[in-house]
């Protein structure tokens, strides 16, 4: 049952949830094609459904970059989650009371420089047995005066590190208003630091390696005080992989395929038509029907897309007399991600069942909507 192709079986191989985004639709092929960072190729049935699994459990939106599948060769993929998801969830609990985080530091205090001096100062003096014997007593007892107090550990609030300074660590605490005690966690930058094959760290943790360690830190903190929120999520800076090889862009869309439409037929935003169903749409007469689609088909320009799934929720819309049935529905394919326009009953309707289509014609029209003329499965 571990399999993908059994959920197929099983489950038509679409998976549907609701996110604070909007309603996402996915499957094991949209995401072997548009949501894994690496070699998509590589990836395992197995490792698709874990990461549909748990952002379908956690009502991530990996299109917008929530969550990540990463696969490089023939290593185990990793699943991990944005860096923003963490944050958000814990400040919209009603239960936590809010968190600090910052570095541990290193401070040197001023014990090596005296020991620097002195040793420098005896190998100038000139003096007799009693004097050296002496000297080298009040050694010894700097020498042990070093081994105790040669530095402190500060636990630092935010990312401030001197060059005089050792970053060694990172910290966090975490409120709940139910708890009389916070969570206090301390982790180490030795343990966390990710290097490359060479030995030398990856591009964060070599370039702002206070800020990596310090959101481990915090979410490390986060999960444990709410475990049910967090289940199964893991940060970027947790894992072996370097972040600053990860998309952070949502899934490309390509903007000059399609603008807001300024008609009064359909809704100008897909979030306010889903808010404003009800709302009627007043149909032109015949005769301006005609001047506008005459209009249209002169300016309209006709465009291909491939490999076409459905990640919105679709919204229908109807005329305010027995008129045509509009559909608006957001549309991910090989070009890129749009929002599309279909008044065709049969479409519509593969549309509601989640079809993925090899093959999309559509027309970009002169008020900017995207009209969809014809499929192929």
């Amino acid at each position: 049952m571990s399999d993908v192709k059994e959920l197929a079986k099983i489950e038509g191989g679409t998976v549907e949830y609701d996110t604070e985004s909007g309603k996402v639709r996915l499957s094991p092929e949209i995401v072997k094609r548009y949501l894994v960072s690496g070699d998509p190729s590589k990836v395992t049935d197995a490792e698709v459904l874990m990461f549909l699994k748990l952002c379908q459990y956690q009502k991530l939106n990996p299109f917008l970059r929530e969550a990540y599948l990463i696969k490089y060769g023939d290593e185990p993929a990793t699943i991990v989650v944005g860096k923003e998801t963490f944050t958000k969830r814990a400040s919209k609990c009603e239960l936590c009371a809010g968190w600090q985080a910052g570095v541990i530091v290193r401070k040197y205090n001023r014990v090596n420089e005296i020991k620097r001096k002195l040793i420098e100062k005896i190998k100038t003096v000139t003096a007799n047995e009693d004097e050296k014997k002496l000297l080298i007593n009040f050694v010894d007892y700097v020498v042990e005066l070093i081994k105790t107090s040669e530095y402190e550990l500060e636990y630092r609030v935010g990312t401030l590190v001197q060059s005089d300074e050792e970053l060694v660590g990172g910290w966090a605490k975490v409120f709940r208003k139910d708890w009389a005690v916070p969570i206090e966690i301390s982790v180490s930058l030795q343990e966390y630091i990710r290097k490359k094959k060479d030995g030398q760290p990856t591009r964060s943790w070599r370039e702002m390696p206070a800020t990596m360690i310090r959101k481990v830190a915090l979410v490390q903190a986060l999960r444990e005080a709410f475990p049910e929120q967090f289940q199964g999520m893991y940060a970027l800076e947790e894992m072996p992989v370097d972040s600053a090889q990860l998309p952070t862009e949502p899934v490309s869309t390509i903007e000059n395929y399609y603008q807001e439409p300024t008609i009064g037929t359909i809704s100008t935003s897909y979030t306010e038509q889903a808010n404003r169903q009800e709302e009627k749409v007043v149909p032109l007469s015949a005769k301006e029907s005609k001047v506008e689609e005459t209009q249209q088909s002169a300016q309209s320009t006709v465009i291909e897309l491939h490999n076409v799934g459905v990640i919105g929720d679709p919204i229908i819309r109807q005329s305010k007399s027995k008129g045509t049935d509009y559909m608006k529905v957001k549309v991910i394919a090989d070009e890129g991600e749009f929002e599309v326009i279909i008044n065709q009953k049969e479409i519509m309707e593969q549309v509601e069942k989640g079809f993925i289509f090899s093959r999309v014609t559509i027309k970009k029209l002169s008020s900017g909507l995207l009209l969809v003329t014809s499929v192929e499965e």
